[in-house]
């Protein structure tokens, strides 16, 4: 539950948190859960998701060409 050190990437979907505070996921099972993991990049119609494919809640959707 440590920040750790902030990191530029390439992926402009890439979030951090500074101090306290997650990232709400919906997981496959319709169960909420909570992450710090920032790793994000769209799926195919063009939802913010995480690594593994689970949306970000509340959902966040990025029209193409945006």
């Amino acid at each position: 539950m440590t920040q750790g050190n902030f990191a530029n990437t390439s992926n402009p979907l890439d979030l951090a948190i500074q101090g306290t505070g997650f990232f709400q996921i919906l997981q496959a099972n319709g169960q909420l859960a909570y992450t710090r993991a920032g790793s994000f990049h769209l799926d195919k119609t063009g939802n913010v998701v995480t690594l593994n494919g689970l949306q970000l809640q509340p959902q966040l959707t990025i029209p193409a060409g945006a």
